[in-house]
């Protein structure tokens, strides 16, 4: 059987890599003519949109993937049987098993360079694109520094601040402390608070202190529940400096959200992006029991055709189940590993038991 794990597993790689070239090459002209305005706009340079184009590849890649992975399948489902090929192996003692073994295990390998591209490459894509577009939307402070998540900013000459965790869609920061110098360059204020929200367009300091300090070393400790208090940056500043869940690796939303939780705060929109990025690699494997399901037996060029119009339209209904999915989680109408998996799951085991009717019963 290893000879025709091989020959299987050769004439579909051999598709995939035509087909995924192509997805991502159509995806990118699409993108090119819906923001051909944009780079006129700003008059990007040739340079410059070629470069954004090719650090999009990897993303686009990750994102049309498993559809590149079902169609794949399909076309190599009918070159086998238009061939008579698969009649040739069941004749040799190959049961359907053997068939579809070849197809998961390109996915499992497709999954895992899914999972790396996800992990070491796309994180470091994102920010170069955010880098070429940086010259368009608000800077940060000069002198920021951002590390793990932490950010440093002199707010003025005498003023440094410090912010633990910021959540740019709430427009709400969680611990931070202001720092302010005398002019002989001591300590002489710090001001530390619990959250700050803004409101009004400006920031409200939440449950903090007020330090004041005297030859290095306290006299007086102020308590406040409330306070507003500039801190030298907005929120678009702040998001400007901060990493998108949807463009961090796994490692790095998981510790994002690892602190999150320490600090209490609600952590919901971050988990449903960290379970999807889990199962989008998974969704290959679905894509070959479904690609699998609608081809297996369709001999005659009829039903070759319906074969495939039948696995656009269980792409289709997976698609948006995965959607209805999200979105129930999102508005936590449904719990979220629920939400985010049981679409996955409802369509492995449907697409399972057709395959397993179309080839026992």
């Amino acid at each position: 059987m290893k000879i025709l794990t091989s020959y299987i597993l050769g004439t579909f790689a051999k598709i995939f890599s035509f087909v995924l070239p192509v997805f991502i090459g159509l995806y990118l002209v699409v993108e090119f003519v819906e923001r051909i305005d944009d780079f006129l706009q700003i008059q990007a340079g040739m340079g410059t949109i070629m470069l954004y184009f090719l650090l999009r590849i990897p993303v686009v890649g990750v994102q049309v993937g498993p559809l590149a992975i079902l169609l794949s399948v399909a076309l190599s489902v009918a070159l086998l049987q238009r061939s008579r090929e698969i009649m040739a192996f069941m004749a040799a003692g190959a049961s359907p098993w053997h068939m579809i073994q070849p197809f998961l295990l390109g996915a499992l390998v497709m999954a895992g360079a899914s999972l790396g591209t996800e992990e070491l490459i796309l994180p470091g894509a994102h920010r170069a694109l955010m880098d070429l577009q940086e010259d368009h939307r608000q800077a940060p402070p000069h002198g920021a520094l951002v590390q793990q998540g932490e950010i440093w900013f002199r707010a003025s000459e005498t003023t440094f601040v410090h912010i633990e965790l910021v959540d740019p869609a709430a427009e709400r920061i969680h611990g931070i402390t202001i720092y302010r110098r005398d002019a002989a360059g001591e300590l002489s204020e710090q001001v530390q608070a619990r959250e700050a929200v803004w409101r009004a367009g400006r920031w409200t300091l939440l449950d903090g202190t007020i330090s004041r300090f005297q030859e290095k070393l306290p006299s007086d400790v102020e308590n406040f529940t409330q306070l507003e208090l500039p801190i030298g940056m907005d929120p678009e500043a702040l998001r400007s400096m901060f990493t998108p869940p949807s463009q961090m690796s796994l490692s790095e939303l998981q510790s994002y959200m690892r602190r999150l939780r320490d600090r209490g705060v609600d952590m919901t929109t971050y988990a449903r992006d960290f379970q999807t990025k889990l199962a989008t690699p998974f969704m290959g494997m679905v894509m070959v029991v479904m690609g699998f399901a609608a081809m297996w037996g369709s001999h005659e060029t009829r039903r070759i055709s319906f074969g495939f119009v039948a696995t656009l339209c269980g792409a289709g209904a997976y698609w948006l189940t995965m959607m209805a999915g999200s979105a129930l989680s999102g508005t936590q109408q449904l719990p979220l590993l629920v939400g985010i998996w049981l679409p996955h799951v409802v369509a492995l085991v449907l697409c399972s038991v057709i395959f397993w009717r179309k080839s026992f019963v």
